[in-house]
């Protein structure tokens, strides 16, 4: 049996005149239309039944909209039988079930810990009301872009609405997961070569099948191998060669679980901040913030040229420290007995920046194409520049 909430709006030719909650249990085999009696048996006059923002079918049963115990639906009693005439309810396929549009969309849940269908919910962007319907069905990822219009019966007129999704299993909140998709126009895993039924979508159309991809992931995430996108942050690569395609939305890596997800959001932060020019990092265990210090460059310069440390105080910790060498006391960076000019220059010398994220890199032996340790950005130490066929036929040897 189903236990669920229904919260009944009475409307009358002024608008809402009485707003009250009640229980009712019934058979999930049961249609629509025994639950509309049950509320009209007590309530009297029409009734219409809402939920997640769709008009019910009275025809079809309460198992084909997908409902659990303790959820909550809306009826509305009307004077009227063509009350809700006015508002339109269309859907770029007629003849789609409710089920089959769950089936659209993928999530995770954090409490579970599994990516699966999840449950799609709607609310009035404006007052995250739920007692709404809304005007034209969400058919793909594409609408829930774009706001569609919703009739919210709290605001009493027309709204932007505001998607949500929930877990099938423990109706917790769930990340929608855009490119965890089903198959339909059968490609082949970029990996392994088989047709799977779920697939990761990337950005290049490039496909990768639900077990190739969590294999993948592991391998990427025990070196942290991934690529800084501007777009995206740090993500996947495709893994064909040559293929600048790559993970469009990280959600994706919870696919490792809760703990390693925030590993990854931790790590990713780090060098993301790291590689911004005037990054500073406290250098006291206990601390160890990360701040940014536009002053940086001028405090190296103004210590270069009067023989005195960088020093700067952390904002977090108010504790000293040198910007140049990181040393808490004793910094000799600047002393005019420490400095020689000529190791400077051989550094500058033998160091070249990632032309990705500008990281400093020292190449002692092997061959031109590096792999940047912050970024992971595939560069050329002749050129300078990204790595390319030109680069691997001319002088990766050199």
């Amino acid at each position: 049996m189903l236990t669920l909430n229904v919260n009944i709006i009475v409307k009358d030719d002024g608008g809402i005149c009485e707003n009250l909650s009640k229980t009712f249990q019934i058979s999930p085999d049961e249609e629509v239309n025994t639950l509309m009696k049950q509320i009209s048996t007590e309530e009297g006059k029409n009734v219409k039944l809402l939920f997640a923002g769709k008009l019910l079918n009275k025809q079809k049963r309460l198992i084909d909209y997908n409902l659990a115990s303790s959820t909550k639906i809306t009826a509305i009693v009307t004077n009227k039988i063509d009350d809700f005439e006015i508002i339109s309810n269309e859907c770029c396929n007629k003849e789609q079930s409710s089920q089959s549009l769950v089936k659209l969309f993928f999530g995770y849940c954090k409490k579970c810990e599994k990516i699966g269908n999840t449950k799609l919910r709607v609310d009035c962007k404006t007052c995250h009301s739920d007692i709404v319907r809304m005007i034209s069905d969400p058919c793909s990822w594409n609408d829930l872009k774009k706001c569609l219009k919703l009739y919210c019966f709290n605001c009493n007129d027309q709204k932007d609405s505001n998607f949500f999704f929930k877990c099938q299993h423990c109706s917790n909140e769930a990340v929608g997961l855009k490119n965890y998709i089903l198959n339909t126009n059968d490609k082949l895993c970029a990996i392994c070569d088989n047709n799977a039924i779920e697939v990761i979508s990337l950005s290049c159309n490039d496909v990768i099948c639900s077990f190739c991809f969590w294999a993948y992931i592991e391998d990427i995430s025990e070196r942290f191998g991934f690529v800084y996108r501007k777009e995206y942050g740090f993500t996947i690569a495709c893994p064909i060669q040559g293929c600048i395609g790559c993970v469009e939305d990280v959600h994706l890596f919870y696919i490792l679980g809760n703990d390693v997800y925030k590993k990854y959001q931790k790590i990713s932060t780090e060098r993301f901040i790291a590689m911004q020019e005037n990054t500073v990092f406290c250098p006291y265990p206990d601390c160890g913030d990360a701040f940014t210090a536009e002053e940086k460059e001028f405090i190296i310069q103004e210590s270069e040229e009067y023989g005195v440390p960088a020093t700067m105080k952390c904002p977090s910790c108010d504790r000293t420290f040198c910007i140049s060498c990181s040393e808490i006391i004793g910094c000799v960076c600047f002393n005019s007995n420490y400095q020689d000019k000529k190791s400077k220059e051989i550094i500058e010398k033998i160091c070249k920046k990632c032309p990705h994220c500008g990281a400093k890199t020292e190449k002692n032996e092997g061959c031109n194409a590096l792999k940047c340790v912050i970024c992971s950005t595939k560069w050329c130490w002749i050129c300078e520049t990204f790595f390319t066929e030109e680069c691997r036929e001319n002088h990766w040897f050199i």
